[in-house]
């Protein structure tokens, strides 16, 4: 089986270099969209990462600049989906950050793939009424904010969002009101049927989901609702090992390693080789 591993970076650091190692297979092909925003990262950068590789191939993708929570989030999967469809036809096509490592043997990870394929691996529920209003408000500056309070935005744009807000609650312009919306994690496993299906909707994926907010959680789950895509998707999951429950994700570390060697899961994120270098070192050992 051929995968294509679908990398949306923003860090060349240890964990980066470490995922690019452990990917390194004959069967692998790597897609990195590294974020715009970081200046040091050019040429010469990427030439020694196609040196460090013996065996994966590695394409970069255009790259735009990334912001939390915008529309930018999900193009940046667009792009990768449109680099690796474009380049061939995979079995899998797999999202991941700079900051994931696997937690199986490549052999392993391939063999589940054979055992489940035609099986779609994404975490999908029905959107709650809390979340609702990622998608029936338009957020006009959300790819100027991000992730920023607003107590650190300037004034203007401080009274722009709340005005825009508030009219759009008093009159009740709600939009999207047809759509049933679903959620799910923005990582996935997917096969090259589905990633066709998503390359051919852009157009109506761009036209529903521009000026939402965080909906790089919601923009698969719902294009795939009600279709046979849906019916493909497995019990599985998405097939990634996060705790929420300690941070935002939290940040493995090496007193982790026994758990994470324990999971059934293919993935794990988040590492941080700047916050505990040792469990990057001690799962690229394990499965490298």
């Amino acid at each position: 089986m051929k995968h294509a591993y679908m990398i949306i970076a923003h860090k060349n650091d240890v964990t980066f270099s470490t995922l690019l190692r452990m990917l390194d297979h004959p069967d692998n092909d790597i897609f990195i969209h590294f974020d715009a925003k970081v200046k040091d990262f050019g040429t010469e950068e990427m030439q020694k990462i196609r040196n460090s590789l013996s065996h994966a191939g590695i394409c970069f993708t255009r790259r735009t600049s990334v912001i939390w929570g915008g529309y930018s989030q999900i193009r940046s999967e667009l792009i990768l989906l449109e680099a690796a469809v474009g380049h061939g036809h995979y079995d899998y096509y797999h999202l991941i950050s700079g900051q994931d490592l696997p937690i199986q043997s490549t052999e392993e990870i391939n063999s589940f793939f054979e055992k489940n394929k035609g099986k779609q691996f994404i975490e999908t529920f029905s959107l709650s009424e809390a979340c609702m209003d990622r998608v029936k408000y338009f957020y006009f500056a959300q790819e100027r904010m991000g992730r920023k309070e607003l107590k650190d935005l300037g004034l203007f744009l401080k009274l722009i969002m709340k005005a825009t807000y508030v009219i759009q609650n008093r009159l009740k312009l709600y939009r999207n009101r047809q759509i049933s919306f679903m959620r799910g994690a923005n990582w996935f496993s997917i096969t090259h049927e589905l990633a066709e299906y998503i390359l051919e909707n852009r157009k109506w994926i761009r036209k529903t989901f521009r000026w939402t907010r965080c909906c790089d959680e919601v923009f698969l789950q719902t294009l795939i609702h009600n279709t046979r895509f849906e019916d493909q998707i497995s019990e599985q999951g998405y097939l990634r090992c996060i705790d929420w429950d300690r941070g935002m994700p939290y940040i493995w570390k090496r007193e982790d390693q026994d758990y994470l060697q324990k999971s059934p899961m293919l993935f794990a994120r988040k590492f941080d080789s700047n916050v505990d270098p040792d469990i990057v070192e001690k799962i690229c050992e394990a499965y490298g």
